[in-house]
């Protein structure tokens, strides 16, 4: 299970000095495979939905960059974020659907190829 999300960093007074960040976390603990389909391939198809999280994520900096979203304004972010979010997971479903959870070799390595060049196209947005 992938999660992407905004929150603060602040040091002595949060609404002063705080710092937005955005994480994109994988749970491990949440996330499960049936014991016979443990394969690497398997593996690489839930590799791409993290992927596709972190895209989202670079995307969600990008647009905080962009509106100038800090501490002070935070209150705009949170717009920005359900509609980047709201984004991300039509994204995954459409994944899983195209692929059929991975089953469709040829659309896998599409997609595979798709998702490493949009990595690649919001580089710049891969940390705070």
């Amino acid at each position: 299970m992938t999660f992407a999300g905004f929150g603060y960093e602040s040091g002595v007074n949060l609404f002063k000095n705080g710092k937005l960040f955005i994480k994109c976390t994988f749970y491990t603990r949440k996330s499960w495979v049936l014991p016979d389909a443990k394969t690497d391939y398997v593996l690489r198809h839930e590799q791409i939905h993290f992927d596709i999280t972190e895209i989202y994520s670079r995307k969600l900096r990008k647009a905080l960059t962009d509106f100038n979203i800090t501490a002070e304004n935070s209150h705009e972010a949170e717009q920005i974020f359900k509609k980047i979010f709201n984004d991300l997971e039509k994204r995954q479903e459409r994944y899983d659907d195209e692929t059929k959870r991975g089953s469709k070799t040829e659309t896998q390595e599409f997609w595979e190829a798709t998702v490493k060049i949009e990595l690649a196209k919001y580089d710049l947005y891969k940390a705070n």
